[in-house]
């Protein structure tokens, strides 16, 4: 599976000089890796608890491309709930894997302060994991070239 994260590595950025429509690197992102891990986590193919979906962008290219892995129970997007995801950066140097919340519908929502209410939640699920394995770390990541970084909890 880690072939097909080298191969976004390395093409994506030419590859979005290009249409993103019937792109093979959106495709590996679309398809591929999700179904590289579809393989892995959901190995009792008569049902499968999750649903893994990646996007490249819709009409147009992502900056920041993503693989999530959406548990039903919880949420089948990425606009809300909270999940894992692949988080590739803008520059093409690296990807995290983290545990992330959907921000959108907080925000439609109209919560008073939506930041606010994100990180008390992001405490309360901080308490909830137990054991955290030594290689995930919590913290901030730059996902863009500029000076924007994201918190979270991920692996580096």
């Amino acid at each position: 599976m880690l072939d097909y994260f080298k191969i976004v590595l390395k093409s994506y950025l030419d590859s979005k000089k290009t249409r993103l429509a019937n792109s093979d690197i959106a495709g590996v992102i679309r398809n591929t890796i999700p179904h590289s891990i579809n393989s892995i986590i959901n190995k009792d193919r008569r049902h499968e608890k999750y649903l893994i979906k990646g996007s490249a962008g819709v009409g147009k290219w992502a900056s920041i491309p993503w693989v999530a892995i959406f548990d039903p129970r919880i949420t089948t997007s990425a606009q809300e709930g909270y999940f894992p995801v692949y988080l590739f950066k803008d520059d093409m140097s690296g990807f995290y894997l983290s545990l992330i919340q959907g921000f959108t519908k907080i925000v439609e929502l109209d919560k008073v302060d939506a930041m606010e209410f994100l990180k008390r939640r992001a405490a309360d699920f901080r308490a909830r994991i137990q054991i955290v394995p030594k290689d995930f770390g919590e913290g901030k990541i730059t996902l863009t070239s500029g000076n924007s970084a994201v918190t979270h909890l991920s692996a580096y």
